[in-house]
């Protein structure tokens, strides 16, 4: 559901079933919902970014302006609960840091494993092997997810 807009994918289903209907198909719609990734907002390239070995990267929620390719602008309330040593993940594996210094809000993070930084990417958080928790009051389904699944 990250990938695209609400109304495309209503348009989608809308199709699908159009065709169950007229074709007498039985074809199930399923549906990956955005979960507990966060999206980043801005990593001030319009195409991929190569995120290089050892390379240190700022993590923040602070809007910044100008060319800043190490610098990568995430949701507000993205490093809530992170701490010193948990890696960061881009798109499941695209990439890899760890989290070498927390500044109030922001993360300064080492390129542990290099590879591209897509636009619209997501990070998730992961702690001794194991993914990071990360319910801080945040709803398991997106407000874009859930209104997707309104009368359409």
């Amino acid at each position: 559901m990250c990938h695209n807009t609400r109304e495309w994918h209503c348009d989608v289903i809308r199709k699908i079933k159009r065709l169950n209907h007229e074709k007498g198909f039985c074809v199930s719609v399923m549906i990956d919902t955005e979960g507990s990734q966060i999206h980043v907002v801005d990593h001030a390239s319009p195409s991929s970014v190569k995120a290089e070995e050892d390379s240190i990267w700022l993590f923040t929620a602070e809007k910044f302006e100008g060319s800043h390719t190490s610098s990568v602008q995430a949701n507000k309330g993205f490093s809530e609960g992170i701490e010193v040593g948990d890696e960061l993940v881009i798109d499941g594996g695209m990439a890899s840091f760890e989290v070498i210094e927390k500044v109030g809000n922001d993360l300064h993070c080492k390129c542990t494993d290099p590879g591209l930084f897509l636009p619209r990417a997501k990070l998730s958080f992961r702690r001794n092997g194991k993914l990071v928790e990360r319910n801080y009051g945040h709803p398991t389904l997106s407000t874009k997810v859930y209104k997707s699944f309104g009368k359409d």
